[in-house]
């Protein structure tokens, strides 16, 4: 698959790869479509008018990653705001489906992944928390 994204990487020229890039950071940054359990690579590549591959050479090019690895950093980065929060009341499954993620085990997949460590370990550097309890001092 890397060797195609090569390959398409090279066909595209600048302009068309700055659009393809504009419109990523349109639908899935800027408009959050990554908190979208269901919004897949073909569907974005159709919302910016392009095919699957040219889409993922603008990705490899832009953000040095595939297109899951991109969603789920957004995901991943949203819920590291939300585990450092004081505020956020949600437990760390909750926080998981609000960031997009279709389950527990890839969420904690992905954490782990892209933070290593655990969202629970991760929450407790920030908070004072025992037993999924927020101590308040």
């Amino acid at each position: 698959m890397e060797y195609i994204e090569k390959e398409y990487s090279k066909r595209i020229n600048k302009e068309s790869l700055a659009d393809i890039q504009k419109g990523i950071h349109n639908y899935i940054i800027a408009g959050r479509r990554y908190l979208r359990t269901s919004y897949t690579a073909k569907q974005l590549a159709a919302d910016i008018g392009t095919n699957t591959r040219y889409l993922s050479a603008a990705i490899r090019k832009k953000y040095d990653c595939n297109y899951a690895d991109l969603v789920n950093k957004l995901r991943i980065e949203d819920a590291k705001r939300m585990l450092s929060d004081k505020n956020c009341t949600l437990n760390i499954d909750d926080i998981a489906f609000s960031c997009g993620f279709g389950n527990r085990q890839t969420f904690y997949t992905a954490f782990e992944k892209f933070v290593g460590e655990k969202p629970k370990d991760y929450r407790r550097r920030f908070l004072n928390v025992e037993d999924g309890i927020i101590i308040f001092e």
